[in-house]
């Protein structure tokens, strides 16, 4: 009898050590799952800090090209071909004289051939920064 006793002790230490095992085991799932949980939340937090970050550096690079822009934009002398204004020994070229037509002809189909790269070049950069912001 007190070997059946002993028996069921030993089978109770064993049951005891067994459960106090599985609530090793479910503690340390629940801590598994709940940093898995916060890791998860904080990766979707960091996707929208990075959309906020991405807008406010390109906004602030931006701001820093819009005074080199304007002033770019602002050269009105651009308008007048002075290289060809000189090749004709005039300060500017005038439509209505016959001599200029051949040179303003010129002018502008190397201005169009120019305004359609330009085009292009300025649709791909701004195509770069809406897929940056996106």
């Amino acid at each position: 009898m007190e070997g059946a006793i002993q028996r069921t002790e030993d089978e109770l230490k064993e049951a005891n050590k067994r459960a106090q095992e599985l609530s090793t085991s479910i503690n340390q799932l629940k801590g598994d799952e709940r940093q898995q949980t916060i890791n998860e939340l904080a990766e979707k937090d960091a996707e929208v800090y990075a959309g906020f970050s991405k807008a406010s550096t390109l906004r602030r690079e931006l701001q820093r090209f819009n005074s080199r822009i304007e002033s770019k934009a602002g050269n009105i002398n651009a308008l007048n071909p002075r290289g060809l204004s000189r090749h004709a020994g005039v300060k500017q070229l005038e439509r209505g004289n016959p001599e200029h037509t051949q040179l303003l002809s010129a002018f502008e189909e190397a201005k169009e051939r120019k305004q359609e790269e330009i085009e292009k070049e300025v649709a791909e950069i701004v195509q770069k920064i809406e897929d940056l912001i996106e």
